[in-house]
């Protein structure tokens, strides 16, 4: 599935939207157990400021 993005859009805008709409519902489901939109953004973030903390740097803006 493509998805068109307006010049000031970002993959990371798309997550936090789609979080934001499908809170509780669920994401994610393996062996029995779910996790919703809302948890799963709640446990990307942890990793995204580390990584910022430890010194990732943004990637220069691109458009094709």
């Amino acid at each position: 599935m493509d998805i068109a993005l307006q010049s000031d859009e970002t993959l990371k805008w798309l997550l936090e939207q789609t979080f934001e709409k499908h809170g509780p519902q669920p994401a994610v489901t393996c062996l029995g157990e779910s996790l919703s939109y809302a948890e799963l953004g709640h446990f990307a973030h942890g990793p995204a400021v580390h990584l910022q903390q430890v010194g990732l740097e943004k990637a220069p803006a691109w458009r094709s």
